[in-house]
């Protein structure tokens, strides 16, 4: 199985405007979840646009469910124990980082939709879960 943040940017996944490249146009929601949890050069504002506006194109528990395959990023195939090693403490570590930081912005910014969701508390307990039992 193809992990679904392993797809390169591309017209047909992500559209970029502005000087740098930058500004988000439009994209498939994959690409706005890897937008909102990079590996490096973390755009807080991107956060927070999105948390505002996700409702738009994708239910919460989709949300909850991209999260978690972006957290459960799986090391690369054939790759040596180094290469291993050093893609967790270059890429892996960072984008979990993220993750949960986007998930804390959640909970702390958009509390409406977990209050009377049994549905989104339980994954949220879920994902808590799998966090202890994660390296």
């Amino acid at each position: 199985d193809e992990y679904i943040f392993d797809v390169p940017d591309d017209p047909s996944n992500i559209v970029l405007d502005g000087s740098d490249n930058t500004l988000v146009r439009a994209a498939t929601i994959e690409k706005l979840v890897e937008r909102a949890t990079p590996e490096r050069d973390p755009d807080p504002n991107f956060v927070s646009v999105f948390l505002l506006t996700y409702r738009q194109f994708i239910t919460s528990a989709a949300l909850i469910n991209l999260l978690l395959q972006r957290y459960l990023m799986p090391d690369p195939p054939n790759a040596t124990a180094d290469q291993v090693e050093y893609f967790r403490k270059i890429k892996r570590t960072p984008v979990r980082l993220r993750v949960l930081n986007l998930l804390r912005q959640w909970l702390l910014k958009q509390p409406v939709d977990f209050e009377d969701n049994e549905e989104m508390v339980h994954m949220m307990r879920e994902f808590i879960k799998l966090l202890t039992n994660t390296r």
